[in-house]
């Protein structure tokens, strides 16, 4: 897997433009590993927040840091970004069903709306 150089939907706070789309399909209820993903100079992408659109989702959000149980939820017909606790090679237990998640790994200005 490699990382997605750019993305510029719902990015809330200045710095680099390093993100990490998943489908939430494909991990759906199951382990994401991040120390699988590489950035596009070869090192290892370690997110520290993540910036969910789940306005057309058809269930709430859940992300679960498996590592330190840190659980953030986005519920249906909202969006919203978040600073979590980031160690390295951190897994994610993703539940999500239409909605667009994106792991940053630069700050986020926390909100919902």
């Amino acid at each position: 897997m490699s990382l997605i150089s750019t993305y510029n939907y719902l990015v809330p706070a200045a710095g680099t433009t390093s993100a990490f789309v998943v489908d939430p399909g494909a991990y759906n209820a199951n382990p994401f590993n991040f120390s699988q993903v590489s950035s596009n100079t070869g090192e290892q992408f370690n997110p520290s927040g993540v910036v969910i659109d789940n306005i057309n989702g058809t269930v709430d959000v859940l992300i679960v840091i498996q590592q330190t149980g840190f659980q953030i939820k986005c519920p249906m017909g909202k969006q919203m970004g978040i600073q979590f606790p980031a160690p390295a090679g951190l897994t994610a237990l993703i539940t999500a069903n239409g909605a667009n998640i994106a792991f940053v790994d630069y700050p986020v200005i926390p909100y919902q709306f």
